[in-house]
């Protein structure tokens, strides 16, 4: 194409950049599978045609989930490509990492490369740059450590692999007892968990993990019923994605879970009371009449909002962004299934309802 008005391939003296598809490529450049645009074929026939050569600019575009870190095998006829372009980066690969292969040095020993000189204006390497959205540096970034826990390898590596490209240090366990072992020895700062496990399932995993130390738990379920949904929230999760899901959300959810603990109360703040009910932000422990009550994370951080102002009705919109640190309002069923958990263990008379606007702290039942 020339100006934007299509030109025949006979008519072309070489070509500066091919945009081909894939089905994945690691941050190699290896391919795994074709996809739309050039085929191998073509390729080769172009590069036979002398079109294309090995300072030919070999780009290909690709979701978030289709780019890995993982090793992926490749053949003497595969061909590798110099850049991935996904909405949220540009990955140049260091042209050094080219195997022998279409576009290097063919098994007769007989260079491809261009004979002519090149200038820095006609380089395509030096003339793409970086979209406007490209992430910042993950040098900038503290690393979290994020375990996924989640038997399905596909969904596991994927996860795994957009976590790690947004700067988190990620452990992957593929059933309970391996999640809990991971756990323990990493350490982790969040739990992407999956409900459905072999060996021990998610609710089991969740009570184990949170036993040994209170930690924010995504939960990951192929399963949408209130029943799963309560139980998973009351065993210690934090909140919850059902599967399939937008691997962006994904993110903005581990990012605002990590927000809302570096938010935490910290200690030598003030305890509250109110009545009969007692809440100690320092230790984060919560007495009902004088007896102890059990609170996950996020409960506790949910009666701690409304109760630090208890004459205020909150909006379930503005209880997201306070206690999940949800920004765009999703998740109104989060905050519905918490309230019913404290209700549960507090008393129905706890939490009123304002109908219409959201919750508030009953002062007058305390």
């Amino acid at each position: 194409m020339g100006d934007g008005v299509p030109t025949a391939i006979e008519e072309l003296e070489r070509i500066d950049l091919v945009v081909c598809g894939t089905v994945a490529v690691n941050r190699d450049g290896v391919r795994a599978g074709k996809g739309g645009g050039y085929s191998d074929l073509e390729l080769a026939l172009l590069i036979e045609a002398g079109l294309v050569d090995a300072a030919t600019a070999i780009v290909t575009t690709v979701h978030p989930l289709q780019l890995l870190d993982e090793e992926l095998p490749e053949t003497e006829h595969d061909f590798r490509v110099d850049w991935i372009v996904t909405p949220d980066e540009v990955v140049a690969i260091a042209a050094a990492r080219r195997p022998p292969g279409p576009l290097g040095p063919s098994r007769r020993g007989e260079d491809r490369r261009d004979p002519r000189p090149r200038t820095p204006a006609q380089d395509p390497h030096k003339s793409l740059k970086p979209l406007p959205r490209v992430r910042r540096s993950l040098q900038s970034m503290e690393a979290r450590r994020i375990a996924v826990i989640e038997d399905e390898p596909t969904i596991a590596a994927a996860v795994a692999a957009r976590l790690r490209t947004e700067g988190f240090d990620v452990e992957v366990a593929h059933d309970g007892p391996s999640g809990i072992d991971a756990c323990q020895r990493f350490r982790p700062d969040l739990v992407v968990l999956d409900l459905m496990l072999p060996g021990l399932d998610g609710l089991e995993v969740c009570k184990q993990i949170q036993r040994d130390r209170p930690v924010p738990v995504l939960m990951l379920t192929a399963r949408d019923s209130e029943a799963d949904l309560e139980v998973g929230l009351a065993v210690g999760g934090d909140d919850y994605m059902t599967k399939p899901f937008s691997p962006r959300e994904l993110v903005a959810r581990v990012r605002a879970l990590l927000r809302r603990v570096d938010r935490a109360p910290r200690p030598g703040e003030q305890q509250i009371r109110l009545g009969g009910l007692v809440i100690d932000p320092s230790s984060r422990e919560v007495q009902r009449d004088g007896a102890p009550v059990h609170l996950t994370p996020r409960e506790f951080d949910l009666l701690f909002r409304l109760a630090q102002s208890p004459h205020v009705v909150f909006g379930r919109a503005r209880l997201l962004i306070d206690v999940w640190g949800y920004a765009d309002g999703t998740g109104a069923r989060t905050v519905d299934s918490h309230v019913r958990a404290l209700r549960r263990k507090l008393g129905a008379d706890v939490i009123r309802t304002v109908y219409g606007i959201g919750y508030a702290l009953s002062t007058n039942e305390l």
